[in-house]
């Protein structure tokens, strides 16, 4: 009997055991289901060369990729190594990374081959800190859903790409690899694990190279179409009237191969073909890239043309070559309604003097003002100001002439100026401005400079101040007057008050 209840006792006792064991093993299960764990992203740093074989004098890119980018918003150093002597570093692009994202190396070491990679994204580390201190101030509420403003891809990104230049005369490969990279941050503030594959090497043949291709093609000071390619064979380009002779700027994918320019010079009006031969280092391999270059007759684009203030449509046209320009004005290019046309400028004037034709066929040269749009027909006795231009007008009423003043004339810079002047000689005459307003102006006699007229009003001041003076002294008078009349009745009543004495 005391055994079996000794059993029953064991049982129980176990019983519980297990039921603890089934109790605690779901409580940690659950909690370990149940635990957010914030774990730093895995980037994985390869590289890739645009090339497996290389010869003397040849050119290869290296690309550094990451298999993903998970919002990072700088990283670096990334320690990359390269064998510098077969090879020597030429340059460093941006990848497929933003615009945002600035790109820095340092050189310190690079002499041992190698180059410690940097990159920093400003405007996201920037908005990132504007949003902390919003949250902290209360100007944005916690729990609210940010936009993460750093680049993200869960896909490969190409980091940047190293060109380099092979040396001659160099050993039978060369290595890329990277040797370190690290503080890869997060725009949550983590840190990613950075795991590194393998390196490239890249093979040199001993052969001389047969690579005629370019990097780089250009037309020193105009724009060539399409854009550069090195597939691309045909080019073209528009050059001013006046040019002659153009530079071409190339650049080869070997350093050993040679470039031959010809058709640059003595360029005639119309389409001018402009070769550029690349020669490979072997001596037969060639490329010939062409640039079609066209010479313009006129300066003058073709329909270019205006609209002025007053909706009045005009086409550019060619100045004239026995065309006769005020002194100070030089002739440039001013770019008027998207057109780069030439013209006629002066520093202290702010219109320019151009040559149009307007809509009845009728050539003429006008001051034209870029602000106000307004278009003033050009005459010999238009007055050119410091920022205004003045063309004289009709009087609209004869009334309108000052008093005092009668028909007259004078000679001004080899014009005949009408106007009107008075007996001292002031001369007035009638202009109009470029915005249209019209108004006299008078001749400074000592500067002798048209500046805008003031009618000189009939002078009451004067007068005034006469019958000022008169009035007062009137005052005075009788001020004086009724003081005296004032006493003499006051001693008058006195007198009367007081009885005289009488004798006895």
């Amino acid at each position: 009997m005391r055994r079996l209840k000794q059993q029953k006792t064991v049982t129980k006792i176990l019983s519980s055991i297990m039921v603890a064991v089934v109790f605690c093993t779901f409580f940690f299960t659950e909690g370990l289901v149940s635990t957010k764990v914030n774990a730093a992203s895995l980037i994985t740093l390869s590289i890739k060369t645009d090339k497996e074989e290389v010869a003397d004098g040849d050119s290869v890119s290296v690309s550094v990729i990451a298999d993903n980018f998970p919002s990072i918003v700088s990283f670096g150093a990334i320690d990359f190594n390269f064998d510098e002597e077969s090879v020597e570093f030429t340059g460093i692009a941006r990848g497929e990374l933003p615009e945002s994202f600035e790109l820095t190396y340092d050189e310190a070491e690079m002499e041992s081959g190698l180059i410690k990679l940097y990159g920093e994204d400003k405007i996201a580390i920037t908005q990132l800190a504007e949003q902390a201190s919003m949250i902290e101030d209360g100007s944005i509420e916690d729990g609210t859903e940010l936009i993460d403003p750093a680049f993200n891809s869960a896909g490969q990104v190409v980091l940047l790409t190293m060109s380099f230049k092979v040396k001659n005369n160099s050993v039978e490969s060369t290595r890329f690899f990277i040797n370190n990279a690290k503080d890869f941050k997060e725009s949550a503030g983590e840190f990613s694990i950075i795991n590194l594959e393998e390196g490239v090497t890249v093979n040199i043949s001993n052969k001389v190279s047969n690579d005629a291709s370019i990097t780089d093609l250009r037309l020193n000071g105009y724009d060539m179409t399409p854009e550069f390619s090195a597939d691309n064979m045909i080019y073209e380009a528009t050059i001013n009237k006046e040019v002659s002779d153009v530079v071409v700027t190339a650049a080869t994918s070997n350093s050993n191969s040679t470039i031959r320019v010809s058709g640059n010079t003595d360029l005639q009006y119309g389409n001018n073909t402009v070769m550029v031969e690349i020669t490979a280092q072997d001596g037969y391999t060639k490329k010939i890239y062409y640039i079609i270059v066209n010479r313009p007759e006129s300066l003058i684009p073709v329909d270019a043309g205006l609209v002025d203030s007053y909706g009045k449509l005009y086409l550019f046209t060619e100045f004239p070559a026995d065309v006769s320009i005020p002194e100070g004005f030089v002739q440039t290019t001013r770019q008027i309604d998207g057109y780069d046309v030439p013209v006629f400028a002066r520093e202290d004037v702010m219109s320019v003097i151009i040559y149009l034709t307007d809509e009845n066929g009728e050539a003429n040269l006008y001051f034209y003002n870029g602000s106000t749009r307004a278009t003033t027909l050009y005459n010999a006795d238009t007055i050119i100001k410091s920022s205004k231009i003045l063309t004289p007008a009709k009087i609209p009423v004869a009334s309108l002439v000052p008093d005092g003043f009668t028909s007259s004339s004078r000679d001004y810079n080899g014009a005949t100026i009408k106007g009107y002047q008075n007996g001292n000689g002031d001369f007035i005459a009638y202009f109009k401005d470029e915005n249209g307003k019209a108004q006299f102006f008078q001749l400074d006699k000592e500067t002798l400079e048209f500046t805008e007229f003031f009618p000189q009003e009939k002078n009451y001041e004067q007068e005034y101040r006469v019958l000022f003076l008169l009035f007062l002294f009137i005052a005075v008078v009788e001020g004086v007057l009724i003081t005296f009349i004032a006493l003499t009745i006051s001693h008058l009543r006195k007198s009367r008050a007081v009885p005289r004495a009488r004798r006895v």
